[in-house]
């Protein structure tokens, strides 16, 4: 049945990652499909429907995306909710072939991927599929080209153009920042060049203070909009080669290299301070918070990203004692001795 599939996805990232948030079970869709609509790719998550011998017979379509309508013409509201079978019953043959594949991904867990020629769309198409939850299977799919491979396109998140499903594996949906995946392989990549051309960088650990109480207190669209308008001032003050990573909740990761002196740390640190002294507004609401930052630098603090991040973490709760507002260095001694 499945003969014709040349290519399994062993540790596919984009499924590697979907599963480790729960989607569609336990996660808020809202920012999920945002990004979905960003995908060059369609996206379609289907819910398999059994016959009275409890076998395949149909799938129900539960949600797609933008690219899904781009590539097939259908629009979302005229296919949503509705039987395959009923959809597209001039092409039983070939849908029967698809349920017969697509009911094993949703009812043993298998991921795969191939290619195939639509006759329905009268394209080759590239398919990856999985099960996100038992009975249902999720499908991205894309035009292949005439060299036979997917068809992939640059992107760039402030302008909003569309990039490939590796960037939802990368970065966090809410704010579209490189997430906790991106951040491990980063920073090990930085430690390996730092390691071999002999040049320091440093790591800022920050959070908001009391974020919890906020989000419990005024809910979490306003807690959604906090972390939306921090991310964005973060990326506002520092330099273009630093970046910023959202670790998840409240905590955020910058990394920095350390150019001529170790004041220019201390002055993006301040800069950072200050621009989150300003009023958040969500809505009607204005709302005033503190963050603390700890600081940690390579290679003084730690010879390994492990150490340097956990240096970094005992330093902002060091900066809390401080009362917020406030960033601190693991080792404070380096400001006097590298000024």
């Amino acid at each position: 049945m499945l003969g014709y599939i040349n290519e399994s996805i062993q540790s596919n990232i984009v499924i590697d990652t979907l599963k480790e948030k729960d989607f569609y079970v336990n996660l808020d869709a809202s920012p999920i499909d945002s990004m979905l609509d960003l995908l060059i790719e369609g996206f379609a998550l289907c819910k398999i429907v059994l016959d009275s011998e409890n076998k395949p017979y149909d799938a129900i379509l539960v949600n797609v995306n933008k690219g899904f309508e781009n590539i097939t013409s259908i629009k979302k509201e005229n296919i949503l909710g509705k039987s395959l079978r009923k959809s597209f019953s001039n092409h039983l043959g070939i849908l029967n072939t698809l349920i017969n594949i697509f009911s094993e991904v949703a009812l043993v867990g298998k991921a795969i991927s191939f290619v195939t020629y639509s006759t329905v769309l009268n394209k080759k198409l590239k398919i990856n599929a999985f099960s996100p939850k038992q009975g249902e299977f999720a499908v991205f799919f894309a035009i292949c080209n005439e060299n036979k491979q997917t068809k992939i396109m640059t992107y760039n998140i402030d302008n909003l153009k569309k990039f490939n499903w590796k960037f939802m594996a990368y970065h966090d949906p809410l704010t579209t920042l490189p997430n906790r995946r991106f951040l491990t392989e980063k920073l090990n990549e930085e430690l390996d060049l730092a390691k071999k051309y002999n040049y320091a960088f440093s790591i800022m650990f920050l959070d908001i203070d009391n974020f919890k109480c906020i989000n419990d207190s005024l809910g979490h669209e306003v807690g959604d909009c906090i972390l939306k308008e921090f991310s964005s001032r973060l990326k506002g003050n520092i330099r273009n080669n630093d970046t910023v990573f959202r670790l998840g909740g409240d905590e955020f990761i910058i990394f920095l290299k350390i150019k001529d002196r170790l004041s220019d740390i201390t002055k993006i640190a301040d800069r950072i301070v200050k621009s989150l002294g300003v009023p958040f507004k969500c809505g009607s609401k204005e709302i005033l918070l503190t963050s603390s930052i700890g600081i940690s630098i390579y290679p003084e603090d730690g010879a390994d990203i492990t150490t340097l991040l956990k240096h970094a973490d005992k330093a902002m709760y060091d900066a809390k004692r401080q009362g917020g507002s406030y960033f601190k260095f693991y080792n404070s001694s380096l400001l006097s001795s590298n000024p």
